[in-house]
């Protein structure tokens, strides 16, 4: 069974090449735009998960249908690394569309499809 840190951002699939323009967002201005927030991911157009980033490093995540893990995140260099079970760290890329993706460091990648306020719907008591 995958783990969320393995296919979240943590939470980001093979999806066509980044375009050319697109440059690496650092990490504390990734997280200025998403803290407070809830981010929505997809893969090949189709929803992927979803994850609430709630500020001081503490996240859930959730993939479609399932129940939420609780999880941490932390800047390093010039990535966004999570622990959901086990770590795992993350470039997010902004193309001059400002469309936006994650790439983790095994090349599994994500679009970030939106960015809302809406809160998760977990069922039951995360798995964490």
């Amino acid at each position: 069974m995958r783990t969320a840190a393995t296919c979240s951002f943590f939470a980001l699939i093979t999806f066509s090449a980044v375009a050319d323009d697109s440059q690496t967002m650092l990490p504390e201005d990734f997280l200025s735009l998403v803290e407070g927030k809830t981010v929505h991911y997809t893969v090949d157009g189709k929803h992927y998960g979803t994850e609430r980033f709630y500020g001081k490093g503490r996240s859930t995540w959730q993939f479609p249908g399932a129940t939420c893990e609780d999880g941490i995140y932390w800047p390093v260099n010039e990535e966004i690394c999570f622990r959901y079970g086990s770590p795992s760290c993350w470039s997010v890329m902004e193309d001059a569309e400002q469309i936006r993706t994650a790439q983790s460091r095994d090349g599994f990648r994500v679009v970030i499809d939106r960015i809302d306020d809406a809160p998760l719907q977990c069922d039951g008591n995360p798995i964490s």
